[in-house]
């Protein structure tokens, strides 16, 4: 056992014992070293979610739902904060912007790629954000509201698009989602004269489609989930490469004859600001992942039509790669440039 060393520092007499005790509790309260174990004891208060669309979406669902099962492997309470605004880009600048201590985190989806390119006041990239976990992926749906004359049939919706007087629209969320190339392809391969109307995200769109605010609508299935167990909401067809489990009756734009629609799934990312420590990040990855593997959260999921589909920070991080040179590419071939729409 080491002996109490003594020696005068400053007149006063401090032992070794004392020197190392101090060391030792200042290397476990000090945030804000980055080394191993300097963050060991993170997180020491609750972590702000930013979602950039209103509750209810197709953003908003998922985010509420992981997080509520995160908390118990994190030990802290996760507030979610609904910063709509611009189409989304006030949200994810706001995250862009935050400290790098791991307090707050955001939930991207393909625009954080896309924005950089078409969308005016977006100052962020890929590069700005440091993936944690790819929670789920999705395509997009779109639907009329049951009842009216052309609510069974996407052929009659597109006649009378072509026939109307006035503008046939589309409610849709934010800029440049995935639904907008499903409908920017449907619209220049078949010549269909529909609106875009946006909205500040797809639950308000839903909404208005219900109200017969708008003639159609593209969600994504969370948002209508609801209002199609309801018999409000008919689905007609849904953007993706095969039928979804959350829709079985439901057929691609490929099966209802047009094969030329986009199918790009979007996908769900959890982030934290650039720069935030690796131990943290870690912390976070292991909580999510651990939250996302727990099957009642897959039950849960389930009853409210989104899909799981997670994977590790790693892998996310190839996700976003392989799909910025996947958006590049539809973004020169369609000759976009800021301020475009769909």
């Amino acid at each position: 056992m080491l002996k109490a060393l003594k020696r005068p520092i400053g007149g006063l007499a401090i032992t070794m014992a004392a020197l190392l005790a101090t060391t030792a509790c200042a290397s476990t309260t000090n945030t804000g070293s980055s080394g191993s174990g300097g963050r060991s004891n993170f997180p020491t208060h609750p972590i702000t979610l930013v979602v950039q669309y209103p509750a209810g979406g197709g953003v908003d669902v998922p985010a509420r739902l992981v997080s509520k099962y995160a908390e118990k492997y994190l030990g802290q309470n996760i507030v979610i904060v609904n910063q709509d605004g611009g189409g989304g880009v006030v949200g994810v600048t706001k995250v862009a912007n935050a400290k790098p201590d791991g307090y707050t985190m955001g939930i991207m989806i393909p625009t954080v790629i896309t924005d950089q390119y078409l969308v005016k006041g977006a100052s962020y990239t890929p590069d700005s954000f440091d993936p944690v976990v790819q929670i789920n992926s999705d395509y997009g749906v779109l639907s009329a509201q049951s009842g009216t004359k052309t609510a069974n049939s996407l052929d009659a919706d597109l006649a009378a698009a072509k026939a109307a007087s006035q503008p046939y629209t589309v409610g849709m969320s934010g800029l440049w989602t995935t639904n907008d190339w499903a409908l920017l392809s449907l619209k220049k391969s078949k010549d269909v004269p529909l609106t875009r109307v946006q909205f500040q995200g797809g639950a308000p769109a839903a909404k208005a489609l219900l109200g017969g605010d708008i003639n159609l609508s593209f969600n994504y299935p969370s948002e209508i989930a609801d209002f199609v167990k309801t018999g409000k909401v008919t689905p007609l067809a849904v953007a993706a490469p095969d039928r979804l489990p959350s829709l079985p009756a439901v057929p691609t734009f490929t099966e209802a004859g047009y094969p030329d629609v986009a199918t790009l799934g979007i996908w769900r990312i959890l982030v934290v600001p650039k720069g935030t420590p690796e131990d943290v990040r870690a912390k976070l990855e292991d909580a999510f992942i651990k939250a996302l593997k727990d099957p009642q959260l897959k039950k849960e999921a389930e009853s409210v039509s989104t899909t799981i589909d997670y994977k590790s920070s790693a892998d996310a991080a190839k996700v976003i790669a392989k799909d910025a040179d996947t958006y590049k590419k539809l973004i020169d071939r369609y000759g976009l440039t800021v301020g475009s729409t769909p």
